[in-house]
């Protein structure tokens, strides 16, 4: 998510009296994005690049809890037939709607938490996330259509730090869905860089 000025000005000056050779022009800066002051390294206490805590830190959701709707432990705890690719996190904090989180594990290392709710939510869960990450980078409206052809209004907020991105959108798959990516940067990076290479690779074959 860098001596042209002065070069220039040397040059313009060549072959004047030194008293009336102008002084060089000052060299703009290029303009950087600013830093994301309230850039997280995780999500809900679980890091980025670490493996994901095992059972006695962050423990396993009991059975009866992990299979009703809207279920509430009484504290953060991980559903999942393992720890190293998928997962659904229970016992959130209470935001005022209904939402849940699972989250995407390569060799046990999160690399994506995913939000997801009702679209009628995403005003109050836009909110949320501008209060705790504050404004965000880029805020784009637009409009999406059902298989039906109805037309609905979309919104999307994204945030873009060094290691993490963060998007949310009012819309997302399906109408009446929002969703929320929380991710590491460096590992989809790499990973499309990957994809890439294995495409061109592939390209020659042909």
């Amino acid at each position: 998510m860098r001596k042209i000025g002065a070069l220039l000005a040397l040059t313009a000056a060549i072959g004047l009296p030194l008293a009336h050779a102008k002084a060089p022009a000052k060299q703009e800066k290029p303009q950087h994005q600013p830093e994301w002051a309230q850039e997280p390294d995780g999500f809900l206490g679980i890091k980025f690049g670490q493996s994901i805590p095992d059972a006695q830190t962050l423990p396993d959701c009991p059975m009866l809890v992990a299979h009703v709707a809207n279920p509430r432990p009484g504290y953060l705890c991980y559903d999942g037939d393992s720890r190293s690719t998928y997962g659904s996190l229970l016992g959130l904090p209470d935001l005022g709607f209904g939402y849940r989180v699972n989250v995407m594990l390569d060799n046990s290392v999160p690399n994506s938490f995913v939000l997801g709710t009702s679209s009628d939510n995403f005003t109050a869960l836009a909110k949320v996330l501008i209060q705790r990450y504050g404004k965000p980078s880029k805020d784009t409206v637009g409009k999406v259509q059902s298989k039906a052809g109805a037309e609905f209004d979309n919104e999307t907020l994204q945030w873009v730090g060094k290691h993490v991105t963060i998007t949310a959108e009012k819309r997302s798959g399906q109408v009446d869905t929002a969703q929320v990516m929380i991710s590491d940067r460096a590992y989809w990076e790499a990973r499309a860089k990957a994809d890439e290479q294995t495409s061109t690779e592939n390209a020659s074959k042909l």
